[in-house]
């Protein structure tokens, strides 16, 4: 163990840009297989290995940099090998002086816990093999632990961070507990690892804060947490399951390109400003449930593999969603919605979208591309369609109505009003559709043409005998009555059986206005004429009222 100690110490003397990186080759902590995550392949050398290298390193006992610190002195040590466990806690005194031990190893636990550290604290490049607990740490200075390695669980529960703390390319082997811990200025955590669990629970950001390309390999907790100011995790990775749950971040913030491969909730959160998801990826359900976005936010290009929920959540501001896709379903049950943008997104084959109890001023979203996915809701459907209208898209309006008036149709018990949505269905489309009413009255007067035909009821005068009829308005009762014998007598032509082309003319003049006066039907026809011409009567008014409503937008 000794050995392997030392060498791990001798390659901590290593310059600080080697000590992670991207082309090193190692194993993982244990537990954690190479090749789980990227980044993450602290070497672990065999003992054979540490023999030929175990003098490369100084090695310093603790007590030394003890007494150096009690005593007031600066200490500052590079590549270096502390044999043992190195305890600056609770301290009587303030440190005064600064501290900086880097690029060095650290055989046994650290505690700096309970102590104030006035001045700057330098920990870069080192390896920390035992446990780190700095709980309650107050570094009024600037802190930096970049390119360090923590190899067993570090604790900075309560911890104070006055001015510039820096973890940039740190590596936690196991649990590391922030929680109630307190960032004065910039905080950041740029290209970190996280093979344990991580709690932040309640901590404190009152400065920029970056988590950049951090990979976080199991459970992490923002809850309760606060950022005052710019908050970025542009393309982190966390690969299980993690919350934000009534996270309050005031300042602007950027989780573009971040990939959540398990669960993530941002229930209750806040953000204060704006916000932009733009083309990161959720392999997991999204909870957004209760929360709260003030500012502008952006989820354009966002990949929803697992079921998206917004419900109850409140966009005081314009809300993007253009481009995204969606595998399963998209709930915004009781939103607040100012703005919502829809456009170009896609829905798997079985995802829903819900608006049930939501209230949106405006919604940008063709309706050919959420009608095969929307849940169906009344005041849902009413609402999108008074949206279309103030959005000026009157057939987007009109099919919505439809579809609304179909499906509310459907599910009515038998009855009367059941029977008159039926009419109102097939007769007009519900008042959108004119071309409903122009086919039916099309089939009507076909019907009544080939009826009037093949029944043989229609007659036709010719053209002597109109002009005999007219003149017979001023004839005498002799002449009249001459003309009658003569008809007897077959001497006139008089009526003819009406051909099918002047059935069919017939009847579209007897059904859009008034019959022609050289056709008429006889018998029980003159009944069918009678109902064929008060059809037309209504379906010309049906019409009129449909294509009026439709040009003006009215539904």
């Amino acid at each position: 163990m000794l050995a392997l100690a030392l060498l791990t110490a001798c390659l901590a003397g290593a310059d600080v840009s080697d000590n992670l990186s991207s082309n090193q080759s190692g194993v993982a902590p244990a537990g954690c297989p190479v090749g789980q995550a990227p980044g993450l392949n602290l070497s672990m050398p065999q003992d054979q290995e540490a023999r030929a290298e175990a003098t490369c390193l100084r090695i310093v006992q603790p007590g030394e940099i003890v007494g150096q610190v009690k005593a007031g002195y600066p200490v500052n040590y590079d590549r270096v090998y502390i044999a043992g466990d190195l305890d600056l806690s609770n301290l009587e005194k303030p440190v005064s002086e600064p501290i900086a031990i880097t690029n060095s190893t650290v055989n046994g636990t650290i505690s700096l816990a309970g102590s104030i550290f006035q001045e700057p604290v330098d920990l870069r490049g080192n390896i920390f093999a035992g446990r780190a607990d700095l709980a309650a740490a107050n570094f009024i200075g600037d802190c930096r632990f970049s390119s360090s390695r923590f190899m067993k669980v570090a604790d900075f529960k309560l911890a104070k961070f006055a001015e510039i703390a820096s973890f940039r390319n740190v590596n936690f082997s196991e649990v590391v507990d922030f929680s109630y811990a307190q960032f004065g200025k910039l905080a950041t955590f740029e290209g970190a690892s996280f093979w344990g669990d991580v709690s932040y629970l309640s901590a404190q950001f009152r400065g920029d804060t970056s988590f950049e390309s951090a990979h976080f390999i199991k459970f992490v907790d923002f809850e309760f947490a606060q950022f005052a100011q710019l908050l970025s995790f542009w393309k982190a990775v966390f690969s299980s399951e993690t919350s934000f749950a009534n996270a309050q971040i005031s300042g602007t913030s950027n989780f573009m390109n971040t990939r959540f491969e398990g669960n993530v909730t941002f229930m209750g959160a806040r953000f204060g400003a704006d916000v932009t998801f733009s083309r990161a990826q959720f392999d997991q359900a999204a909870i957004f449930g209760l929360a709260n976005f003030n500012g502008f936010s952006d989820f354009s290009r966002v990949t929803f593999r697992g079921a998206a929920i917004f419900a109850v959540t409140k966009f005081a501001d314009n809300a993007r969603f253009v481009d995204s896709r969606f595998d399963q379903d998209l709930i915004m049950e009781s939103a607040r919605i100012y703005s919502l943008e829809l456009g170009n997104a896609t829905y798997g084959q079985e995802s829903l979208l819900s608006l049930k109890g939501a209230d949106f001023t405006r919604l940008i979203a063709r309706w050919d591309t959420i009608k095969d996915h929307m849940v169906f809701d009344g005041a849902a459907y009413l609402a999108l369609v008074k949206n279309y209208k103030n959005l000026e898209w009157m057939d987007d309006a009109n099919e919505c109505y439809y579809q609304y008036r179909k499906i509310a149709q459907s599910v009515k018990p038998w009855g009367f009003e059941k029977t008159v949505d039926i009419v109102s269905w097939v007769s007009c489309g519900y008042g959108v559709k004119p071309s409903f009413t122009i086919l039916w009255s099309l089939f009507f007067i076909f019907l009544f043409g080939i009826w009037f035909w093949k029944g043989n009821g229609i007659r036709k005068f010719g053209e002597d005998d109109l002009q005999k009829i007219k003149a017979a308005e001023s004839m005498s009762a002799s002449q009249m009555a001459a003309l009658h014998q003569a008809a007897a007598q077959g001497q006139t032509a008089g009526p003819k059986t009406a051909s099918l082309i002047d059935s069919m003319y017939f009847s579209a003049m007897n059904f859009t206005a008034q019959a022609p006066a050289n056709i008429y039907p006889v018998g029980h026809y003159r009944h069918l004429g009678m109902i064929e011409g008060m059809l037309g009567w209504f379906f010309l008014g049906l019409f009129v009222v449909v294509l009026s409503g439709t040009l003006i937008g009215v539904v």
